[in-house]
């Protein structure tokens, strides 16, 4: 009976574990772990002793859930994107004066390119519109690592 209960544990473990761990290999653990408990239990300690050992995965699934999605919420997004450059890598946000910049397109805008403001290429994506080669573009927002543009007037 001790190795049943061991297994129920295991697999809130497992379940747990799966909110931080990618790829659903601790969640087939954690099916796999429940299905031989549950199944060890009905067969050796009876109806009863089953039915009690299915309510405790059920509760003890919720409280994992529960307390998982407490963990992930404390975390702030600073813990998951990078503050400033480090080397080799490059920070994913843009200084906030870009705002209401006037510059050019670098590369045709479909929506997506390349536009260059104050001699500085920059990724952007524009407001719905196709803006070719060279026009004239504004900065209307800043969102993560490529600015947001539109087809200066």
């Amino acid at each position: 009976m001790l190795v049943l209960v061991v297994l129920g544990f295991l697999a809130l473990l497992c379940l747990y574990g799966e909110f931080f761990v990618p790829g659903g290999i601790l969640a087939v653990f954690a099916v796999l772990f429940c299905i031989a408990g549950l199944v060890g239990m009905f067969w050796q300690m009876g109806f009863l002793a089953g039915l009690l050992y299915l309510v405790f995965l059920v509760v003890g699934a919720i409280f994992t859930v529960q307390l998982a999605l407490k963990t992930i919420t404390r975390r702030t997004l600073s813990d998951f994107c990078l503050k400033e450059d480090q080397e080799g890598f490059v920070s994913s946000s843009l200084e906030k004066d870009l705002m209401v910049r006037v510059g050019f397109s670098s590369t045709e805008l479909r929506p997506s390119g390349y536009v260059c403001i104050e001699e500085k290429n920059y990724q952007a994506i524009s407001i719905g519109e196709f803006i070719p080669k060279g026009a004239s573009v504004e900065v209307v927002a800043i969102r993560g690592s490529y600015l947001v543009v539109k087809k200066k007037t």
